[in-house]
């Protein structure tokens, strides 16, 4: 009987260390912050955060860009990889101060022992669902339209991060440079708005509802690829032969490297079946770096006002350019943007 009792109470006590253990190990791989404040993201959800995060992972371009903009960058303990890519990428230079490259891994994601992670929907998910059944707070901002819902987005952000003060400032200038554009257009005062195709070598891009049909439309010119129903990569030619097209907007971003775009204006200008087209008879092939054109934060205002001045002729003063930090400010590019492959590739963005 006692031989019994003895094991009884060793099989208890091994019992017990090992749950305490698991309990001390679980809470060192994933520590609880104090929970201060109760915010609601972009998705309509109520999310449990600390009162000024700091230790913040960004998962893709656009939390990144903004974050960049409205903390110091030590709070950020991880950024997009796609923010090595100066291509498509405009705070390439300034994310090298920051260490960690955020990996599609809970794992990886977990090692770095966030209290935030910042993430656009859609968009990562699956990603974003794992993450929250662990327990780590995720914020998510929607994938903004125009230029109304980026600044909904910086607000959100700033609110967050702790910095809403910076963040109405970044939204009042924008908004400002807005209503410059519209203003400076106005008093050129064109007969007509200009038609615009965003095109590649597989055919018409920017389809209804893209960042691409949101600059055209801002810019106060017609997307004649989201007008006419095109998908994404469809060349309808026998379409597109009668929508006189004033001007062809090319892309400068080659993300797998191997796309030619130095070429691509000489593709459709030796292309017979084309030379009906005004846009290409003219030789009316313009550029907007894509790091702008697809930007879905504050630096998205710059194409814009490049679309409107390339299509209308017209100048205008930013008043947020001064805001941002000068080394990402590349305005050699913006007239005679330099084509090049990317310089990363993982996957779509």
């Amino acid at each position: 009987m006692k031989m019994c009792w003895r094991l009884y109470r060793i099989c208890v006590y091994s019992c017990l260390v090992v749950l305490l253990c698991s309990l001390t190990a679980c809470s060192y791989v994933l520590p609880q912050p104090e929970t201060k404040r109760v915010v609601i993201d972009g998705l309509g959800r109520p999310i449990s955060l600390p009162e000024k995060p700091q230790r913040v992972i960004a998962l893709d371009i656009a939390t990144s860009e903004i974050s960049m903009l409205l903390v110091p960058y030590e709070r950020l303990i991880a950024v997009s990889y796609f923010m090595d890519d100066p291509g498509i990428c405009n705070l390439s230079v300034e994310a090298q101060a920051i260490p960690g490259r955020v990996e599609r891994s809970v794992e990886h994601i977990l090692s770095l022992e966030p209290d935030l992670v910042l993430v656009t929907s859609p968009g990562k998910d699956d990603l974003r669902t794992q993450l929250e059944d662990i327990g780590i707070p995720v914020f998510v901002i929607a994938r903004p339209y125009s230029a109304e819902d980026i600044e909904t987005n910086v607000r959100m952000l700033g609110d967050v991060l702790g910095n809403p003060a910076q963040a109405e400032t970044l939204c009042r200038a924008m908004e400002t440079d807005l209503e410059r554009i519209r203003t400076a257009i106005a008093q050129v005062n064109p007969a007509r708005p200009q038609r615009i195709l965003r095109i590649s070598r597989i055919g018409p891009l920017g389809t209804k509802g893209s960042n691409v049909d949101a600059v055209i439309r801002e810019a106060q010119c017609i997307n004649v690829g989201a007008d006419i129903g095109l998908g994404e990569g469809v060349l309808l030619q026998e379409i597109l032969l009668q929508e006189n097209i004033d001007k062809l907007l090319l892309p400068t971003w080659d993300f797998k490297g191997r796309d030619h775009l130095e070429e691509l204006a000489e593709y459709y200008a030796q292309d017979p079946a084309w030379q009906t087209v005004p846009a290409i008879r003219e030789r009316q092939f313009i550029y907007i770096p894509d790091y702008l054109l697809t930007a879905q934060t504050p630096y998205r205002i710059f194409a814009t006002g490049e679309l409107a001045a390339r299509a209308y002729g017209i100048t205008w003063e930013s008043e947020l350019m001064p805001l941002l930090p000068k080394s990402s400010i590349r305005q050699a590019d913006w007239a005679n943007p330099a084509i090049g492959a990317s310089i990363v590739y993982k996957e779509d963005i």
